[in-house]
């Protein structure tokens, strides 16, 4: 009888193959809960809720510096919007930007003088091709003297390759 109950079973792996005794592991308590802040905690591991939110869809040129201790916009680069929403905008640029850090940035807008904004660096993730994904967390533009000059620089550089 042994040997009529081994015959029924059905093998797909070759003899030489091992067998694999891995169990998937328990769903963490967080999956599918709502964190603090009330957004649903993503469904896949190694993702960030963050992601899992999209903006609308912002296709701009923008001239972005971060800021010194002081307050003071340094070096200026060029980047691409992305995404944009109340609180968050996205953009994709050939330099990283460090998390906690403050960033200008300038909107170029069609036929238009560019526009400010001011945030704070949430995350900055190499997405490929030398391009990172930096998200910002929008804060209100300080009207310091060295941001207003900042963007005079950049209103005159527009006006004068125009």
């Amino acid at each position: 009888m042994k040997r009529a109950d081994s015959e029924k079973q059905v093998s797909f792996l070759d003899d030489d193959e091992p067998v694999s005794s891995w169990v998937a592991p328990p769903p963490s308590s967080s999956e599918g809960k709502r964190s603090a802040e009330g957004e649903v905690a993503s469904k896949k591991p190694g993702s960030s809720p963050s992601r899992s939110r999209k903006g609308h869809r912002f296709e701009a040129e923008l001239d972005v510096a971060e800021l010194d201790d002081r307050g003071r916009p340094v070096s200026t680069w060029g980047a691409r919007g992305r995404e944009l929403d109340r609180s968050v905008l996205i953009f994709m640029s050939r330099r990283m930007c460090y998390p906690g850090r403050h960033v200008v940035v300038a909107v170029h807008l069609i036929d238009s003088t560019p526009v400010p904004l001011f945030g704070r660096v949430r995350a900055c993730e190499y997405e490929g091709d030398g391009l990172c994904r930096v998200e910002l967390d929008l804060l209100e533009v300080p009207e310091d003297r060295p941001i207003r000059d900042w963007l005079d620089a950049i209103i005159r550089r527009l006006s004068a390759a125009r």
